[in-house]
């Protein structure tokens, strides 16, 4: 038997943005799937049994993602599948070797009821040969959501620092001038974070990674001057 001639070289990434990195001629995933062939009567608590599982594969040397799929309906079953993908072939045999296996698997005997599924499950493993991904669009994807969590602080630290001066109007003329001093500079840290998201928001998908560690940088010294105001305030 011919072995598989892998082609993917250089880096594959997931949708979580896990990077595997493969060298020429290394084959780049394996995908392990089974199928499921449910009652369609018992849908809702098929579903319920996989949305419920501890899978125990956070962490797994090798794991890269899980997808639980739903697929066309017959007048019989309604048709799932299991998608996993992991770095290797080596790295799935592995974990059916594993403690995590054993965990995960322990009460599928109990999920296995009578008349939920019509027939055993049905394992299928493939290898990749080939990947092409848009990384492009990946790396835009997470700058966007790393966007929106910049301005979700951005808003929480607004209403810290408004709390923080509602409750310096009521302090005593000669701490309030204090307060007051340390909220402006927290005013104008909270500015300096805002213009990093601004410039996030306007470069490059190459140079955002470095902007990304500016604006990191802000948001730690945001929230330890905020720590620091509280415990003064109190």
């Amino acid at each position: 038997m011919l072995a598989p001639a892998c082609l993917s070289r250089g880096k594959v990434s997931s949708s979580t943005g896990n990077d595997i990195h493969l060298a020429m001629g290394e084959c780049a995933l394996f995908i392990a799937m089974n199928r499921f062939r449910v009652n369609p009567a018992r849908v809702k608590e098929f579903e319920q049994i996989w949305l419920e599982r501890e899978t125990h594969l956070q962490g797994l040397p090798g794991f890269v993602e899980f997808h639980m799929l739903r697929g066309p309906e017959k007048e019989d079953h309604v048709l799932y599948a299991s998608h996993t993908i992991w770095r290797s072939r080596e790295d799935f045999e592995a974990w059916t070797h594993s403690e995590a296996f054993r965990a995960a698997h322990a009460n599928a005997g109990q999920s296995r009821r009578e008349g939920l599924y019509l027939g055993p499950p049905t394992f299928e493993g493939f290898e990749v040969i080939q990947t092409i991904n848009n990384e492009e669009e990946r790396l835009m994807s997470n700058k966007q959501a790393y966007e929106q969590k910049l301005q979700a602080k951005l808003d929480e630290m607004q209403a810290e620092v408004d709390k923080l001066r509602a409750q310096a109007k009521g302090a005593e003329a000669d701490a309030r001038i204090e307060q007051e001093k340390e909220i402006d500079r927290l005013e104008a840290k909270r500015e300096e974070m805002r213009q990093k998201l601004e410039e996030l928001r306007n470069s490059s998908d190459d140079a955002w990674n470095d902007i990304k560690a500016g604006a990191e940088r802000a948001w730690a010294s945001l929230s330890e001057s905020i720590e620091k105001a509280r415990s003064r305030f109190k």
